[in-house]
């Protein structure tokens, strides 16, 4: 794991395959990386203190993690997603456009959550958990091992 130095960050670069793409209003100074040059970002994205991001991971514009965050492999948020301190994603995870995690949330390997979700604090969603909103925007929880605290 790497720790991104100022340096670093400053000398960063979009590649042809998109990756490294940390554009200049992206701030991830502080942030821990297995493997940087697998990882992209879109625009406006903000990194707290002591994140961890797996190999794979893409962050569509404008997403927020707060302090100490941890994503594993392979993880897509969506445009506009937030997530608060101290909120740990496993592998394979996606969130859809705006979603939105309270602090100390934990999502297991495989969790989909679709468009807009949101998630208090200290919210625990197991092993491949999908939750949408319906037709009346109400969240449904499509397909789940074990959701707690899910409002």
């Amino acid at each position: 794991m790497k720790k991104l130095t100022q340096a670093e960050f400053d000398a960063m670069i979009r590649d042809e395959r998109g990756y490294i793409n940390i554009p200049d209003e992206t701030d991830c100074t502080g942030v821990n990386f297995h493997s940087i040059d697998t990882i992209a970002f879109g625009v406006r994205c903000k990194l707290g203190d002591g994140c961890t991001l797996g190999d794979c991971c893409t962050l569509r514009d404008g997403c927020t993690l707060g302090d100490d965050c941890t994503l594993g492999y392979y993880c897509t948020l969506g445009n506009y997603c937030t997530l608060g301190d101290g909120c740990k994603l496993g592998d394979d995870c996606t969130l859809g456009y705006g979603c939105k995690l309270g602090n100390r949330c934990t999502l297991g390997y495989y969790c989909t959550l679709g468009y807009r979700c949101k998630l208090g604090d200290d919210c625990t969603l197991g092993y491949g958990c999908t939750l949408m909103l319906d037709a009346n925007n109400e969240m449904r929880v499509l397909s789940a091992k074990a959701a707690q605290h899910a409002s």
